[in-house]
């Protein structure tokens, strides 16, 4: 699945959706997700609404601490 030229990597569930992205994403990016996997229907928040929720749920042994793999601008 390819939205605003960010590919994402998604799957599903029958009680849950999972989307992944390898490269550097905003906010407007996961809002876009949203709004495509709401089919059309209104979205009942934002995601500014809801980041102060947002919990950084990698594991520290898997965080990455080299540049290696990381795209600099």
């Amino acid at each position: 699945m390819t939205t605003e030229g960010n590919p994402w990597n998604c799957s599903s569930r029958p009680d849950s959706i999972y989307a992944s992205n390898d490269r550097p994403t905003t906010i407007e990016d996961v809002g876009t997700l949203f709004k495509v996997f709401a089919l059309g229907k209104p979205v009942p928040f934002t995601t500014a609404s809801i980041a102060p929720e947002v919990q950084d749920v990698i594991p520290s042994g898997l965080v990455r601490e080299t540049l290696i793999l990381t795209i600099v601008y």
